[in-house]
């Protein structure tokens, strides 16, 4: 971080743990290989007024529908209709992609959005790109363009405005380091961002395949920032569930259900495949999936533990609520009623907050009020870490 950038940290006061961007509307042909030039996803509208995604991208392997209209109101389509809490995706007609706020794909209206809105710094998380595309070549390549994108876009402001490095559903260990390395060396990026999902049925959170990835991370002091997105085919709840699909009860559970089971299932492999016993630095971030089961999650993990720890292949040193404490951070939605009581439980200290603008869940404007009277039963101190301090410890903000 330059001297001007921790200066400017100082001063800061709030951090949006877990914001997004969408993903441009046209210009990844500039940053792709030149392999999949033509291939690169853009939008395009017709003479009908709709915009449509044209290209090769995210919609290609997921059959929710929606992603090619970029104007649709099925599944992540629906980011680019939504303008405000007042006008969402799902009750307006007229909006598309292109009209979204810009605050979303351009970043100089993205940080007057957050001077309005209180925010003093934002890391920032993909939207469609988060999906899976089951062509890992073609996918990689897509990956890469959209880092390096970023990498530039952030330049608008790099004291408030954080990348991280997109490896979506990782089947590559290999490439996936030696993006790792690239994106921090040339951009500064200060985590990845990992789905929840595998891309294949065998794989678990706890095989030592994926040690060379926890490794890098650690050795090169950066988060990892575990994201979900509901309703793909890779590995994970709702394909299990059969809920990777249009009809309205899929759309209606899959985030709330799918979300919180695909996370406790990166928890527990995490600390009961003993991940974070041999990467005891590693710091990895539970995002956009709710908090409120948590504690009821680790109660039970530590209870099995008391019983069956022996039994694990790796001798684990500590509580699974304790590596959790150690390593781990979660995010809550502003207005979680589950807040408080897991502040004081868990500790304060492990408890981030995301604004997840430009979704068309989040809540703006007034984000930022919302959180603070969520949190008027805490202790001042503890206000301020969920605030600001919690999350400049996980990403490295100092």
């Amino acid at each position: 971080m330059t001297h001007e950038a921790a200066s400017a940290l100082t001063a800061v006061r709030v951090i949006d743990a877990d914001g997004h961007y969408l993903e441009p509307p046209q210009g990844l042909a500039d940053y792709i290989t030149p392999r999949y030039r033509d291939w690169a996803p853009h939008v395009v509208r017709r003479s009908d007024g709709t915009d449509w995604w044209e290209g090769r991208g995210w919609w290609d392997d997921n059959p929710t529908g929606g992603y090619r209209r970029a104007s649709g109101i099925v599944g992540l389509a629906g980011i680019g209709r939504w303008r405000d809490q007042n006008h969402t995706a799902y009750e307006s007609t007229g909006l598309n992609y292109l009209d979204a706020n810009h605050a979303a794909h351009d970043a100089t209206a993205r940080l007057s959005v957050m001077t309005d809105e209180g925010i003093d710094a934002a890391v920032l998380y993909p939207s469609q790109s988060l999906v899976w595309v089951r062509d890992r070549d073609y996918a990689e390549a897509l990956l890469r363009a959209l880092n390096d994108w970023l990498g530039d876009w952030i330049g608008a402001d790099r004291s408030r405005l954080y990348g991280v490095v997109h490896l979506g559903v990782v089947r590559d260990v290999s490439w996936a380091c030696e993006e790792v390395r690239r994106c921090v060396d040339r951009y500064g990026f200060k985590a990845v961002c990992i789905r929840n999902t595998h891309a294949s049925e065998d794989a678990r959170w706890w095989d030592t395949e994926f040690d060379p990835l926890w490794a890098t991370c650690q050795d090169l002091d950066i988060a990892v920032g575990i994201h979900p997105v509901a309703g793909d085919t890779s590995y994970g709840a709702s394909r299990y569930f059969g809920m990777a699909g249009r009809t309205p009860i899929q759309l209606f559970l899959r985030t709330p259900f799918a979300n919180p089971v695909d996370m406790m299932n990166v928890i527990g492999g995490l600390i009961g495949g003993g991940v974070l016993e041999r990467f005891p630095r590693l710091r990895v971030a539970i995002l956009e999936s709710g908090g409120g089961w948590l504690v009821s999650f680790l109660e039970r993990l530590d209870s099995r533990f008391e019983h069956v720890g022996n039994a694990l292949p790796t001798k684990l040193s500590l509580t699974p609520s304790d590596y959790f404490r150690r390593q781990c951070w979660i995010s809550f939605d502003p207005e979680e009623a589950a807040l408080t009581l897991t502040a004081k439980w868990l500790g304060a200290d492990r408890i981030i907050w995301g604004s997840d603008f430009p979704h068309p869940d989040a809540f703006f404007p007034g984000v930022l009020k919302m959180l603070e009277d969520n949190l008027t039963e805490l202790p001042q101190h503890d206000r301020d870490r969920i605030l600001r301090a919690n999350a400049a410890e996980l990403y490295g903000l100092r």
